[in-house]
């Protein structure tokens, strides 16, 4: 409890210290209005901050579908591998096939009819384009009556490129082909046949490169199995005569209705012409259709790149499988002289006479 002098001091005290009052004063606020300038400039502010935000959006968006766009096609060529087309395997029906066989020829055999025969004589090439592998075909008279394994050396022999080294045999194998005796024989990368005829010894030789695909390979294949010797016996050689040329000492066969000529269609040849053109007169090579087979003396020849080396009947000839026909620089025994031979394979509109100019050239010999 306070006592009375508590009390009255405290009075005394108030009275003599007397608390002041305070004033609050509230400051009195003062609204600016904005100007028009203001509100533009903040407007193209918030405008440019809304379409910012607008392509970032959209740009996350593409990047998310172009993602799983991309995963999706990796998921599809994962589950389902590529599959490679495989070449379709040649039939081994040979029914539909063409049969190769010249007039006057002692063989024949089949071979596709897509295909292309090329050349001359007895030298064909069989392919189904320019750029397609090929097959060769070459028939040898083999006059010598050289045995089979003696046949064989000396034609590879005499076919090797003298600037290489003597092919060696990777493989040589006896075969029997429609009961005519032979061989197999692979020589670095080129696969042979040889057939043998058992009666005149004459031997054909069949050959294709061994990087040739495998349905190539299979249809060389089944063409060489389609070979036969035919009865030389059953030609009919009564109506062919037989053109000499004493100067170059050649000989060749030809039909009684056929003409053989100079360079002037109109002049016949002589058995001293340098150049002779022979040909059928129904197709009248004069008129400019084409130029017929021609045999011409041409000398020394420097340069025979491009040809390939081959042999007729035991004669030494080089041979350019253009565009334009066959073209042959033959080789007169023992000199350094040629002849050139152009038409040899035909380039006649009529088949028929083309058929007629190969069995011509198959015919040519050297009488020396």
């Amino acid at each position: 409890m306070l006592d009375s002098s508590s009390s009255f001091n405290i009075q005394r005290n108030q009275s003599i210290n007397p608390v002041p009052s305070v004033q609050t004063s509230v400051p009195q606020t003062t609204l600016v209005q904005p100007t028009p300038e203001t509100q533009n400039k903040n407007y193209w502010k918030l405008l440019v901050v809304v379409l910012l935000i607008i392509l970032v959006g959209m740009s996350a968006l593409v990047f998310y579908f172009w993602q799983k766009t991309i995963t999706s096609t990796s998921e599809v060529s994962e589950a389902t591998p590529t599959i490679q087309p495989k070449p379709t395997p040649p039939s081994n029906d040979t029914t539909n096939w063409k049969t190769y066989q010249e007039n006057n020829t002692p063989y024949s055999f089949k071979y596709p009819k897509e295909m292309i025969a090329a050349g001359a004589g007895p030298y064909i090439v069989f392919s189904y384009s320019d750029s397609a592998p090929f097959l060769n075909y070459n028939f040898e008279g083999n006059k010598e009556n050289k045995s089979l394994d003696q046949f064989v050396a000396s034609y590879i022999a005499s076919n090797n490129d003298p600037v290489q080294p003597v092919n060696q045999f990777k493989s040589k194998n006896q075969i029997t082909i429609n009961g005519i005796p032979g061989y197999k024989a692979d020589i670095s990368n080129t696969r042979y046949y040889f057939l043998k005829e058992p009666n005149t010894h004459a031997v054909a030789v069949f050959t294709y490169l061994l990087n040739a695909d495998q349905n190539s390979q299979k249809t060389f294949d089944q063409i060489i199995s389609t070979f036969k010797f035919t009865d030389q016996t059953k030609t009919n050689k009564e109506n062919l005569k037989t053109y000499s040329n004493s100067t170059y000492t050649y000989t060749f066969n030809y039909p009684q209705s056929w003409k053989v000529t100079t360079e002037d269609f109109n002049v016949p040849a002589t058995p001293t012409s340098k150049k002779l053109q022979i040909f059928n007169p129904e197709d009248k090579p004069e008129e400019g259709m084409y130029s017929g087979m021609t045999i011409e003396y041409v000398g020394m020849v420097q340069n025979l790149t491009g040809y390939q080396k081959t042999t007729l009947n035991g004669i030494e000839m080089y041979m350019l499988n253009a565009t334009h026909g066959v073209s042959y620089y033959v080789v007169i025994p023992d000199t350094d002289q040629y002849l050139h031979i152009t038409g040899a394979g035909g380039n006649s509109p009529n088949e028929e006479s083309n058929q007629t100019y190969r069995q011509i050239f198959s015919t040519f010999k050297f009488t020396r």
